[in-house]
């Protein structure tokens, strides 16, 4: 469980405080840096404390929102989505350390040019493997999609994400995703629509979550 990795497990090497060189991203939640982890590479991510709120909420609201994130991740590799490799789950510490995976975001995959035909089967295949096994993501911005060298797609930061999820909250988070990569990435409207496309062909339930997406577009 993940309590005892925390007790157990040797501690990961995010390189000493304040070495923004390391970071990768922050934001309100969380900050994410680079690591090594017995010698391999890694990446933490730092659930950040609220001092708004007294210590021992936020200490129970940090550690069940990062252990929902561990059960998505974990939940989403056994139905064969690809989703880094976890480490160590450090209670104590607010943290995740994280296999750092090869490849590029999609976000950087779009602008540096790549096929999108592929982005679009492979991103779509990904999200129908991850709803049909139950599981929304909340956050599907091409900054939490990665191409990896193989052409497939893994899915990052499952910080929003949720489980036992019904075909509505499967719409909501295919609508996240659709607006997310029309506002980040103008003109790319036809690999959205393909990637749609590509998330119906996968999808077990595809016909009900479409039919949910149809009445979340019209709100």
């Amino acid at each position: 469980p993940p309590s005892a990795m925390a007790e157990e497990a040797p501690a990961a090497h995010p390189g000493p405080p304040g070495d923004d060189e390391d970071i990768i991203g922050q934001g309100a939640e969380a900050i994410v840096r680079r690591a090594t982890f017995l010698g391999r590479p890694a990446v933490v991510k730092e659930r950040i404390s609220k001092r708004y709120r007294l210590k021992e909420l936020d200490d129970r609201l940090v550690s069940s929102r990062l252990l929902q994130e561990v059960r998505c991740m974990v939940r989403s590799a056994a139905a064969g989505v690809r989703t880094p490799t976890l480490y160590l789950v450090d209670l104590p510490r607010r943290r995740i350390v994280m296999e750092e995976l090869p490849g590029h975001t999609a976000k950087e995959y779009i602008r540096g040019g790549g096929d999108g035909g592929s982005l679009a089967e492979a991103a779509g295949a990904a999200v129908a493997r991850l709803h049909d096994a139950g599981i929304v993501h909340g956050d599907l911005t091409t900054s939490n999609m990665m191409v990896l060298p193989d052409g497939s797609v893994a899915l990052l930061d499952f910080g929003l994400g949720s489980m036992q999820a019904t075909a509505e909250d499967k719409a909501v988070d295919l609508y996240v995703m659709e607006r997310a990569f029309v506002s980040t990435h103008p003109g790319t409207d036809a690999v959205v629509a393909a990637t749609l496309e590509s998330y119906r062909a996968h999808s077990a339930a595809a016909e009900a979550v479409w039919a949910k997406l149809h009445h979340v577009r019209l709100r």
